[in-house]
This record gives structure tokens, sequence and C-alpha cells, in this order.
């Protein structure tokens, strides 16, 4: 099957119109890594806050590396670990991992 990130664009933006938050995140990821779009900072974090607003883990997650890293946010590590513990208590595993290190160099 040929891959196609034009499709997956136009088929993500229609789910998103829809509410669904696997396209919210996807397109996140699509903005973030300049997947068939120029890379899009603002894009990316709009699209993951419309997710993490529904719930989405994987979106609470990305949040927290744009605040933690400063990525189109102010780096706020408060912030970083908020969305952090938000992925962790929807079982979003690597989040376990980022609170467990970032709690230990602010000790």
């Amino acid at each position: 099957v040929e891959q196609s990130y034009e499709l997956a664009y136009q088929l993500f933006l229609r789910g998103a119109s829809a509410g669904d938050t696997n396209c919210y995140y996807y397109l996140g990821v699509m903005f973030s890594k300049g997947l068939f779009v120029e890379k899009d900072y603002a894009q990316a974090q709009h699209w993951y806050s419309l997710g993490a607003k529904a719930d989405d883990s994987r979106c609470m997650y990305n949040l927290g590396l744009f605040y933690e890293n400063g990525v189109y946010l102010t780096k706020d590590l408060d912030k970083a670990m908020y969305w952090y513990k938000k992925a962790a208590d929807s079982d979003f595993a690597k989040a376990n991992d980022k609170i467990k290190i970032l709690t230990m160099e602010n000790k």
C-alpha cells in the first residue's frame, strides 16, 4: 500500500471536525514533524490541546513535552508535570517515566 500523507491529512481533518481524538493526535504529529504540511508547532499545540481536553493521553503527553522543552510554549516544568500526570492517570506508561525523571532532576 502506497503511503499518502496528503490523503491522511485530509482524512484526519475530516475526523477532527467530527471530534475524533485520534485525529487530533495525528494532526498534532503531522504538524510537529512537518509530514505533508509545513512544520508548525502552533498548529501542533492546537491539535494536542484539543485532544488533551478530550482526554487523549497521547496528546496530554505531547503537551508535557512541549512545556518541558519550551517547544512553541514557554518552558514550564510545573505545566509539563501537570500534563504528564494527567497522561499517567490515563495509563500512558511513558508519562510515568517522565514524571520519575523530572522528580529526580528537581530534588
